[in-house]
């Protein structure tokens, strides 16, 4: 009826240049949200066939435990898009660096926090039954994180209006991830599935990081620039997955990193 109305109310129905203008942005993005489904998607449906029920829903309920790191990121990211987009307009490269170090570094931080703490929460809302989806936490919680990284050139993507870009990039990774599921899942079961996913996300930032390269010209930022986090992320990742059985070392070490981020907020006085 809404719809209605304003059809109705409107001149003109056809306006040839807009519609040439939106449907030209929005299709491609039609299909990098069903690309970005299926990755998140299909390695619950894939272990509940090839290994069965159970096994997926253990695998559902530690990404589940692994979630806050993504709620957190996507809301960081709603202040910060504005912001981005103001200094892209700017062209203050200067600021937007130091703006992208600060937010990745804290993002990072508030990452491995979770990895360190994930394991009591999960025990505290799961039975023994879900003990086994222990190992593949940091796995898990790693993904979300690449998810994060790889906004940076998707931001920039959009920001020049390079849908096409976008959408290719994340097909590929969508592409990846079921192919990688099939050979992982049955020789690991849900750890190779963890694995098949994580690593797709990481072919997603690197594959709109490519696209962004060589589609947009102002996007500045290189693989060099984001290798201390990637390779932080990494070690965290392995680090924290033999350490899950060592309470006292995850909390010291999750209390220590608390500090650090209140330090880094007190001095300025913003996350991103």
């Amino acid at each position: 009826g809404v719809c209605a109305f304003f059809f109705f109310k409107g001149k003109r129905f056809i306006a040839p240049k807009q519609w040439k203008f939106c449907l030209s942005f929005s299709i491609p993005m039609i299909f990098n949200g069903i690309a970005y489904l299926v990755i998140n998607q299909s390695d619950r449906l894939m272990l509940n066939s090839m290994v069965g029920p159970d096994t997926a829903g253990i695998y559902s309920f530690v990404y589940n435990i692994a979630l806050p790191i993504s709620v957190i990121t996507q809301s960081l990211g709603a202040a910060w898009q504005p912001e981005y987009y103001e200094l892209k307009a700017q062209g203050d490269e200067g600021a937007l660096k130091t703006h992208a170090r600060r937010y990745t570094s804290n993002v990072l931080i508030i990452t491995v926090i979770l990895m360190c703490v994930s394991p009591e929460i999960l025990k505290l809302l799961g039975t023994q039954d879900y003990y086994s989806g222990l190992v593949i936490l940091p796995v898990v919680i790693a993904g979300y994180f690449f998810q994060f990284l790889y906004t940076w050139p998707l931001n920039c993507e959009l920001y020049h209006r390079n849908t096409v870009g976008i959408a290719l990039a994340t097909l590929v990774a969508a592409a990846f991830n079921i192919a990688l599921n099939i050979f992982l899942i049955p020789i690991w079961g849900m750890v190779g599935s963890a694995v098949a996913t994580c690593a797709a996300f990481v072919l997603l930032f690197v594959m709109h990081h490519i696209s962004a390269r060589i589609m947009v010209d102002e996007y500045t930022m290189t693989l060099k620039w984001f290798a201390p986090y990637v390779i932080t992320c990494v070690c965290a990742t392995a680090a924290l997955t033999f350490l899950v059985d060592m309470l006292a070392a995850r909390w010291v070490l999750s209390l220590v990193l608390c500090v650090l981020l209140v330090v880094r907020f007190k001095k300025n006085r913003s996350i991103i």
